[in-house]
């Protein structure tokens, strides 16, 4: 079992990233919104529709494809939350 945050190491993220047959990985459990680029590959945690984990507010999140577009909500208040973008590279430059 591999819990990821993000401040979860790059490597990390890299290792998984290269045998993930994917361009998205959606991943929950932590219920820290999360949002991470490693290796071509996005990770997306929504974080939680509960109160729980290290996140104060209840979440949800949408992902647009085809751009990756990862926008996290509070589930009380409706308003866009900003979630730390995790990463070593850039897409696109």
């Amino acid at each position: 079992v591999m819990y990821l945050f993000p401040y979860t190491a790059p490597a990390t993220y890299r290792n998984i990233a290269r045998t993930a047959d994917a361009d998205v990985i959606l991943f929950g459990h932590t219920h820290t919104p999360t949002s991470a680029f490693f290796e071509d590959v996005w990770f997306f945690n929504p974080g939680s529709v509960c109160i729980g984990g290290r996140y104060e507010n209840r979440t949800c999140a949408t992902v647009h494809l085809p751009d990756c577009a990862f926008r996290v909500f509070d589930i009380n208040s409706g308003a866009c939350i900003n979630v730390t973008h995790t990463s070593s590279e850039r897409r696109g430059g």
